[in-house]
């Protein structure tokens, strides 16, 4: 047990991910925010595990679709500094003062929708072991590659013929 938290944490104080994690935390106007942001970023790492966020293309890498997704994060937050929101009072006067309360929560919305907006790319993925275990997306992809002995080679990109297949059994139109 001790030996896997070792390993996690040695892939997630990678060089890439710690930086982009500290200017992630770096912008936060709020900074009690920084607990949220390791443990929402823990969670997901652990989730994503070794995935790549592509096949061919941009983070293509071992653990691209983490890095992939604290870098949309980053620049999530980037926007919502471009971006100007107010709270209005009923008489639709701007309220300062609780325009300045939400903001640090507004702030953290756009760093996790930034954050997930690519969970669902897991479903292009197949991770098999080789004794024959499937990894289930409902589960994290760390506990699976852990207890099966799997790694970034173990990973198959689903065609479209079997992305298509799985919608269709799941969608009502």
């Amino acid at each position: 047990q001790a030996a896997d938290n070792d390993f996690f944490f040695e892939k997630y104080n990678s060089e890439d991910t710690s930086k982009l994690i500290r200017k992630i935390k770096d912008c936060f106007i709020d900074k009690s925010a920084d607990n949220l942001v390791e443990n929402i970023c823990q969670r997901l790492f652990r989730y994503f595990w070794f995935l790549p966020a592509s096949e061919g293309h941009h983070h293509a890498q071992e653990f691209g679709l983490f890095l992939h997704c604290l870098d949309t994060a980053v620049k999530a937050i980037r926007k919502f500094d471009e971006t100007v929101t107010f709270e209005y009072r009923e008489n639709k006067d701007i309220d300062s003062f609780e325009t300045r309360k939400r903001r640090a929560s507004k702030q953290y919305a756009f760093f996790v929708c930034g954050l997930l907006h690519d969970t669902g790319k897991v479903a292009a993925y197949k991770v098999v072991a080789k004794n024959g275990n499937v990894w289930n997306p409902c589960n994290n992809l760390y506990d699976f590659a852990i207890a099966n002995q799997v790694s970034f080679g173990d990973v198959q990109h689903k065609s479209d013929k079997d992305l298509y297949t799985h919608v269709e059994k799941i969608s009502p139109f």
